[in-house]
């Protein structure tokens, strides 16, 4: 079968349709990426740029406060309470400092500036909470968490 001149024309024709289509294809696609790929990196600079505002970057922050462990509530006159430090982010290496007090006080407990208090016949009938203090490494900025109320000071 002989072909003519015009029908070579046409097939010419029809392929340089397909190929300009998917020439325009190609270069919507790769458009569509480099937006969606602008897109994802703005948001990636927008939230770390708002995390760092927001922490300091240096600035240690409590994601979980500080709690009392548990089997030590109600706390009982003699027996040792202790809490856990709590979870934090940002710069937390600097000291790490621990604050008793009464709920009902305006002061803290004297002597009681560690991780575990062991609670004194003073204490009976008080409820007691605890303040872990953290540090960035300069200590020019810190973040204080405070445990909740623990129930009444009971006797053994």
């Amino acid at each position: 079968m002989m072909t003519t001149v015009g029908q070579m024309r046409e097939k010419a024709e029809r392929e340089a349709a397909e190929r300009a289509g998917a020439a325009e294809r190609i270069r919507l696609a790769e458009e569509t990426l480099a937006k969606v790929r602008s897109d994802v990196q703005a948001a990636g600079l927008y939230f770390a740029r708002k995390r760092r505002r927001n922490s300091g970057f240096d600035q240690p922050r409590f994601v979980d406060p500080p709690a009392f462990e548990s089997g030590h509530n109600p706390p009982v006159v003699g027996v040792p309470v202790t809490i856990t430090t709590g979870l934090w982010e940002g710069d937390s290496s600097g000291p790490m400092t621990f604050e008793w007090w009464h709920v009902d006080g305006t002061e803290a407990i004297a002597g009681a500036d560690q991780q575990t208090y062991v609670p004194v016949a003073g204490d009976v009938g008080r409820q007691l909470t605890c303040g872990v203090t953290v540090r960035n490494a300069d200590s020019s900025k810190s973040a204080t968490g405070w445990t909740d109320a623990s129930d009444p000071v009971v006797n053994p």
